[in-house]
């Protein structure tokens, strides 16, 4: 049965392609073969159980919308700028009728594996791609203009959801599933350029006077029926697994699965049962509840953070679709419903930003939790980023965008508005014109620029603190810079309740996550899972300091995991440029103390530079407006310094930092999937371990 249904939805996606090509052309390509494919797809429906009459129907409705327009433009009587919106009518028809099959996938084969969900995903968003870009080829060229700005949103919401499924596709299928889908995560060279040109800059006029119809689809298709046979070699493992393989897409729990997943599973269904009332201790005494309560507490606490996290996402899908048949309902309703205890709507009406206002531009930065774009909206030529998350980064999208509502700063970026437009979920934020701070620091800086922005970050940070929040991802990517370098805060993805000065537990109850934020801008106390708060932030602006007065990240001669270990277990700091104002130098010394009770707070930190400021001599600014910085590694030999004045070379310092046979010491546990942090994209669990080669000196790490 399953074959069937994979079948008839590449019929339909080949007939959604010849048909908005037929169409877009005005009749005068690809119509000769329209009857042929048309009786392969009616051949594919017809081998279906399910839903046959139905999409039979909706088949028809869409052939006769493709049949009156091109019989239309056959006879002159339709004007040729209405050919565009025939199209992109023609194409969205084409695709609820794939949405129709997709669901039918999940109904009809109990066996069907994440991995082939996903990659049945990932063919469409690139039968989508094909559709489309043949399409806008085929169009007369004055007649592009007339496309709907949604039309183009939509263009790149589904390059941006490939990427999406090919990160799923390669983080949680098995490595029998892994070598099957591999030549379908590989596109051709000439695919690849086409593609990467379009993801970045949305250009589809230059990529008309570079590539024609008789290219595109060719190398294209190639590669859809290429990933059709993966499809099916992926339907044979599972029938042969029985689902196992890669883990049932209902999220089954096999017998005999021990390990984290296990345990991770078992803490999901015991903690919705004490939510429900309906676990075992719920029927005993008062006190036999609390302690259960107590006790499960402690242990989700210490649960492994990722796969609790997983099996939590699963157990919600699964409750989610035996409310709903439909991917799209389901998440309305999920985001639509508001809390049981609330009458407020989780996305006011007030911040809600339709798709079709957005004019994407071109991609400006990419992280693990989504992708930033430049964008127009509503036709002005004032620019906004658009930030999209990432599938399965929904939470973290609506946590980060239930921050951002609260925040009114000139240092804090701006939030203008939200998509809701499920499966796209976007945060409309300021648009800044130069970039962050990291990318700044790469280039000469004008006069001023250094006090600047030191001030403008301290009191961003005051109002942050102010509202009762931490960052806990402080650093220079994530400072914009505004068209007048005025900087503001950015990437809330791991702020979080730090309401007070007092330290709070992490991997305990009440807690704050161990090894949250960028191991080079790491404080101690979160690197070596002690308790933290503020303080940890005014650790992470000392980092922030050294870098705008040495164009250098911190320790960038040791590899990121080292130079938390430097930190933390070897309590050794970056050492200052020959020349640092003594006023700042004592600040920054102050920022960086081993113990956060002896930290300034950012409201001292915010008077201490205004007194800074009117008592630097000439000297000293002259010294803090050298465009290219001071740099330590560039100049000689890294040395780095512990508070207490001790200076130790890196090799000491990996030393110190590494345990028996060169394992990194146990304070450091580095979080396995991270993949990189961009401008002010979504916050990052911790840098990657793996992203550590040693730069040449001179040169600065391409991110931190």
């Amino acid at each position: 049965m399953q074959g069937a249904v994979w079948s008839a939805l590449h019929q339909v996606q080949l007939e959604r392609g010849i048909s908005c090509v037929a169409v877009a052309s005005c009749g005068r390509r690809f119509v000769i073969d329209l009857p042929r494919v048309r009786v392969a797809t009616d051949a594919a429906v017809e081998k279906l159980s399910l839903g046959v009459a139905t999409l039979s129907v909706r088949l028809s409705c869409v052939r006769k919308l493709v049949d009156e327009s091109l019989a239309q433009f056959e006879s002159s009587k339709a004007p040729i700028r209405s050919v565009s919106r025939d199209f992109y009518d023609i194409f969205t028809d084409y695709g609820e009728l794939v949405k129709l099959l997709l669901e039918a996938s999940c109904l009809s084969d109990k066996t069907k594996t994440r991995a082939q969900e996903t990659f049945a995903l990932l063919k469409e968003e690139l039968a989508r791609e094909r559709g489309f870009v043949a399409g806008v080829l085929a169009l007369p060229e004055d007649t592009i203009d007339e496309l709907p700005s949604r039309a183009f949103a939509d263009f790149v919401v589904s390059l941006h959801a490939q990427r999406a499924h090919a990160a799923s596709l390669q983080d949680r299928s098995s490595a029998e599933e892994i070598d099957i889908v591999k030549p379908g995560l590989t596109p051709t060279p000439q695919l690849s350029v086409v593609q990467q040109r379009l993801l970045l800059t949305f250009d589809v006029r230059g990529v008309r006077k570079a590539l024609d119809l008789d290219t595109w689809w060719p190398i294209v298709t190639s590669h859809i029926e290429k990933m059709n046979e993966v499809q099916s070699r992926l339907q044979a493992l599972a029938a042969a697994t029985g689902g196992s393989s890669g883990g049932s897409s209902e999220g089954s729990d096999p017998k005999g699965e021990h390990g984290p997943a296990a345990e991770a599973r078992a803490l999901v269904k015991r903690t919705a049962a004490a939510i429900a009332g309906t676990s075992a201790a719920g029927a005993g005494k008062p006190d036999e509840m609390i302690a259960d309560l107590e006790s499960l507490a402690t242990s989700l606490a210490n649960a492994p953070a990722e796969a609790l996290k997983h099996q939590m996402v699963e157990a919600v899908q699964r409750r989610a679709k035996k409310l709903a048949s439909s991917p799209t309902a389901r998440l309305e309703m999920a985001l639509e419903t508001p809390p049981a205890r609330s009458n407020v709507p989780l996305v006011p009406d007030e911040w809600r930003v339709p798709l079709s206002e957005l004019a994407f531009v071109c991609q400006i930065g990419h992280g693990s939790t989504g992708t930033c774009y430049r964008a127009q909206w509503r036709g002005s030529s004032t620019s906004v980023a658009v930030k999209v998350a990432h599938s399965g980064s929904e939470a973290a999208w609506l946590s980060e965008m239930s921050t951002l509502c609260k925040l009114h700063h000139p240092n804090v970026v701006q939030l203008l508005g939200a998509v809701l437009s499920p499966p796209t979920f976007c945060l409309v934020l300021e648009y800044c014109h130069n970039g962050d701070l990291f990318e700044a620091l790469q280039k000469p800086t004008p006069p001023g620029f250094t006090i600047s922005v030191a001030r403008g970050v301290a009191a961003g940070m005051v109002y942050l603190h102010s509202r009762g929040l931490l960052h806990r991802d402080l650093k220079s990517a994530n400072v914009l810079l505004d068209a007048h370098n005025v900087p503001k805060v950015t990437d809330f993805g791991c702020a979080t309740d730090g309401g007070t000065n007092a330290p709070r537990r992490n991997n305990k109850r009440g807690n704050l996550t161990a090894e949250t934020g960028t191991y080079r801008w790491m404080a101690p106390e979160v690197v070596n899972h002690e308790q933290y708060s503020r303080p940890a932030d005014v650790f992470s602006y000392s980092m922030i300091l050294f870098e705008l007065l040495t164009h250098e990240i911190p320790f960038s001669d040791l590899p990121p995991v080292l130079a938390a270990s430097a930190i933390g277990v070897g309590k050794q700091r970056p050492v200052l440029p020959h020349g640092t104002p003594p006023s700042i130098a004592s600040l920054m010394e102050q920022c960086w103390a081993s113990e956060p009770s002896n930290r300034p707070s950012f409201d001292s930190i915010d008077k201490h530079l205004a007194l800074i400021v009117g008592a630097l001599s000439p000297q000293e600014r002259v010294w803090l407006d050298v465009p290219t910085g001071h740099p330590v590694v560039r100049q000689s030999p890294a040395t780095m310094i512990a508070p207490g004045g001790l200076k130790v070379s890196p090799a000491a310092a990996s030393a110190a930092a590494l345990g028996p046979m060169g394992s990194v010491a146990p304070a450091i546990k580095p979080i396995d999937g991270w993949t990189g942090d961009l401008r002010g994209d979504g916050a990052t669990p911790v840098e990657s371990p793996l992203a550590g080669n040693n730069p040449p000196l001179g040169k600065r790490p391409r991110r931190p």
